[in-house]
């Protein structure tokens, strides 16, 4: 924040200013997730846009990061981690997904 000063791109004032305004945006925006679009989220999820953009739920994971840790990442013969996808069928029991073209599952050497 302070090399923006140091660097003369802005003013203290300035730099002020922005924090709050994105303090006040994200305020707000947590508001409208949590309060207005809640209820439309699975729709939003599904949609062509929400796919596109990997759209997911996670609001159900107590801890998400320990779940990400646990979930994507798999070691193999050689100590070298793989990026697997989720594990679509722990969060979505009905759903099945296959692995994107070019991924495989299981132990890779």
């Amino acid at each position: 924040m302070w090399s923006r000063v140091y660097l003369g791109y802005h003013t203290v004032a300035q730099v002020f200013a922005g924090a709050a305004l994105g303090l006040v945006l994200g305020v707000s925006w947590f508001w409208i997730v949590n309060n207005m679009l809640i209820d439309y989220f699975p729709a939003i999820e599904e949609s062509t846009i929400g796919r596109f953009l990997y759209i997911r739920d996670s609001s159900h994971i107590p801890n998400v990061l320990k779940f990400e840790y646990d979930n994507f990442t798999v070691p193999t013969a050689h100590n070298v981690y793989v990026i697997e996808p989720p594990n679509v069928h722990l969060l979505h029991p009905h759903k099945q997904q296959q692995p994107p073209a070019g991924i495989q599952r299981g132990n890779h050497e």
